[in-house]
This record gives structure tokens, C-alpha cells and sequence, in this order.
């Protein structure tokens, strides 16, 4: 398994499209991503510099020798933590109830949409 595996794998487990990952990884560090450069990771046309690479690997919670193949994803990285994927987006006060309505109103759209 190779950086390309194991960037499609996130990118599944964790149910991101490349705009919405790209506004998540920009929200949050430095330098930017792109829509079409983890496209262009993702299909194996181009590998991220190590700047890039610390990003992602912070962002997944995993290691940079697990980002790039060399160990085995832990089950961890490949789990779907609703909080920490919309958590870019909301204020540091959020109660917890309020987190739970945000949750639930996520959940009613993405049903509503299918």
C-alpha cells in the first residue's frame, strides 16, 4: 500500500468530497489545498510536498509512515467522528446540546437527500 491507497481510503472512510475536504484542511492549516491537487493525489498524478503531508497526517490522526504506507492504518483514522468533521466550522461555545442538534440536523439532510 502506497500514499495513493491510503489517501483514497481516508478520503472514503471519512465520506469527503475533495471541495469539502480541501475548505476543511484550509480552514485549519497552512499552506492551502486545492480541489484539484488531492484530485490529483488521489489518482496517483502527484504526491504532496512534506508541508502538505503533515497537514493531512494531523488532520487524519495518523502518522506520517502511516500516511505514506509504510504502517498499517490504525481502525481509529478509518472511523467517521462526526464532531471533529464539522467542528472547523462551528464556535468554540457550542454546548453540547447544541453539537447534538447540529448533529441531528446533518443527519435529517443527508437522509432527506437520498
Amino acid at each position: 500500500m502506497d500514499f495513493k491507497d491510503v489517501f483514497d481510503k481516508l478520503i472514503i472512510s471519512h465520506e469527503y468530497t475533495y471541495r469539502d475536504l480541501a475548505i476543511d484542511l484550509n480552514a485549519k492549516y497552512e499552506p492551502k489545498f486545492s480541489k484539484s491537487t488531492l484530485q490529483s493525489w488521489r489518482e496517483g498524478k502527484s504526491y504532496p510536498s512534506i508541508y502538505h503531508a503533515i497537514a493531512l497526517a494531523d488532520f487524519f490522526d495518523v502518522s506520517l509512515d502511516e500516511l505514506a504506507g509504510r504502517k498499517t492504518l490504525p481502525e481509529k483514522a478509518l472511523k467517521i467522528d462526526k464532531s471533529d468533521v464539522i467542528a472547523t466550522h462551528i464556535d468554540d461555545d457550542v454546548t453540547d446540546e447544541e453539537m447534538n442538534e447540529i448533529l441531528n440536523f446533518i443527519d435529517y439532510i443527508k437522509q432527506k437527500e437520498k
